[in-house]
């Protein structure tokens, strides 16, 4: 069984304090929840939840070390003798800036029927929330 829901937030920087006074709704921001699985999914928009549910969706996940291939091409073109190396150095020392966010959840959401239980909790997401 999950739950879904949604709750106003305002921005820290803001001056308005009440998200239901007539400025407060128009700067109100949207935080999307899923809760499945004894585990809470707190989403930005609605794009984050579709990223999320494609890499649900699969069984097994590609390798997470590697930077995106605009990145190795970008990073090739500006510098093709040493660009290897760059690379290497840049995944040693900043690991964790590679990864998204999604990639490191804990490992018994990935078991097989709560990956199912997560993908079908996400569509309904979608769903309630619009695609």
């Amino acid at each position: 069984m999950s739950r879904i829901w949604t709750e106003s937030y305002l921005p820290e920087n803001s001056e308005v304090k009440d998200v239901n006074s007539p400025i407060g709704k128009v700067l109100a921001r949207k935080m999307y929840f899923v809760e499945v699985c004894s585990f809470q999914f707190q989403f930005d928009s609605l794009n984050q939840i579709k990223e999320v549910l494609q890499y649900f969706e699969q069984k097994l996940h590609p390798s997470s070390r590697l930077p995106d291939k605009e990145w190795l091409e970008t990073e090739a073109r500006q510098n093709p003798k040493n660009y290897r190396r760059n690379i290497a150095n840049f995944i040693a020392a900043e690991h964790d800036l590679i990864q998204r966010w999604y990639e490191r959840l804990p490992m018994w959401l990935y078991e097989e029927p709560r990956r199912k239980k997560i993908v079908k909790a996400l569509n309904q997401a979608l769903e309630k929330f619009g695609k």
